[in-house]
C-alpha cells in the first residue's frame, strides 16, 4: 500500500503552469530524493503535500498513518540544543504542555474558570489527537 499517491498534480502560477500532471507514489521503505533546478516547484510540490498550499488541481491520498512535515528552506530556526525530531515536533510539544496545564486549570475552585479550561480542553484535545500528538516523536 502506498504511504503518498499523487494523480494529476498541476499547480501554475498568474496563468503559467510550474508542473503539470505530476503522478508518483511513495511505498512503505521507499527512499526518495527531490531534486531539481531552481524555481522547478520542488518546494512548491512539498508545501502541497504537507497542506500548505491548496491551489492546485488534481489530487493526493496519504495513508492515515503517515505524517507530513515541513521545514522551510530559509532561515529555519533551531534552538541550540534543538533536534530534528524536536524542530519538528515543536506544535505538539506545547499543544501538550497546554493541555497539562488546562488539565490543572479545571480543578480552579472558580467554577467559571474551571468550565473555561474544560472547553479549551476538548477543542484542543480534539487537534491533538487528530495530529495523533502522542506519538508524534515516534
Amino acid at each position: 500500500m502506498s504511504i503518498i499517491e499523487a494523480v494529476g498534480i498541476c499547480k501554475d502560477f498568474g496563468g503559467e503552469a510550474l508542473f503539470t500532471n505530476v503522478e508518483f507514489s511513495i511505498e512503505q521503505g521507499d527512499k526518495i530524493g527531490l531534486v531539481g533546478r531552481n524555481g522547478s516547484g520542488k518546494t512548491t510540490l512539498l508545501r502541497i503535500l504537507a497542506g500548505l498550499d491548496d491551489d492546485f488541481v488534481g489530487r493526493f491520498r496519504l495513508d492515515p498513518s503517515a505524517r507530513i512535515a515541513y521545514v522551510p528552506q530559509k532561515d529555519p530556526s533551531f534552538e541550540p540544543t534543538e533536534t530534528v525530531v524536536d524542530f519538528l515536533c515543536r506544535d505538539i510539544a506545547a499543544q501538550r504542555n497546554r493541555l497539562e496545564y488546562l488539565a490543572e486549570e479545571m480543578g480552579d475552585s472558580d467554577v467559571n474558570r474551571a468550565h473555561d479550561a474544560m472547553s479549551e480542553y476538548g477543542r484542543l484535545r480534539e487537534r491533538y489527537d487528530a495530529l495523533d500528538g502522542d506519538e508524534a516523536e515516534d
